[in-house]
């Protein structure tokens, strides 16, 4: 599943390395212009790789816009703090979208393209799933990335319970989330970036059937 190339995204204006056997779903279906969708049913059942472009909304980056307490209190304080909270905040919104019916947030950070990222061999445990969680200078492909002076780099992984096609809880795969969000604020743009993979698909799933037909060709 590693293979990666790059991409052209919005005519051109971004390039960005997805999965090589991820398909446009724009080829299929119309999405809109502030989305761009990949999806990967070959090599990766249900996987997908979502990017948009989003006005920066400061609100976001309030500790008030911290549902929890305690999280509130210990997250206070400092623009990369507000990009942690904007980033768990997009996971959250995610979650409710998808209808999920159980949603795990573990591990959230958040720097500046131009702070140093030495911390690449932490192998801590984060509830992931055991599929890594990359720091954003290793999730966005390449060392040394720039931005302007202000850009600041978050993300946010976890899992979410989600059925497909309204099915019950019953048919729910469980989703690795991977939601990585660049701010921008010289531009009031936000680039939200959004990794799903299914850790497992559920036998009763509308999904599992194209995992029988893997099987089938893998063994055939």
């Amino acid at each position: 599943a590693g293979a990666l190339e790059a991409r052209d995204l919005f005519g051109g204006m971004i390039r960005m390395r997805v999965p090589r056997h991820a398909t446009d779903i724009s080829d299929f279906r119309p999405v809109p212009d502030h989305q761009e969708v990949f999806v990967d049913a070959t090599h990766a059942v249900d996987q997908s790789v979502v990017v948009e472009i989003l006005e920066l909304d400061r609100s976001l980056r309030s500790p008030e816009s911290v549902a929890d307490e305690k999280e509130k209190e210990a997250d206070a304080g400092g623009a990369v703090a507000g990009e942690v909270r904007a980033a768990r905040w997009h996971f959250d919104a995610l979650a409710k979208a998808n209808e999920s019916f159980e949603t795990v947030a573990s591990r959230a950070e958040a720097l500046k393209l131009d702070d140093d990222d030495d911390d690449d061999d932490d192998d801590d445990d984060d509830g992931s799933g055991g599929v890594p969680s990359p720091s954003p200078a290793a999730a966005s492909g390449q060392k040394g990335l720039k931005g302007t002076p202000k850009t600041v780099v978050s993300y946010c992984v976890g899992t979410q319970l989600v059925s497909k096609y309204r099915e019950d809880r019953t048919a729910a795969n469980r989703v690795q989330v991977c939601l990585g969000l660049v701010s921008i604020p010289e531009y009031e743009t936000e680039i939200l970036v959004t990794l799903n993979t299914p850790l497992n698909i559920n036998p009763k799933s509308s999904s599992a059937a194209y995992t029988e037909e893997e099987e089938e060709e893998a063994g055939g």
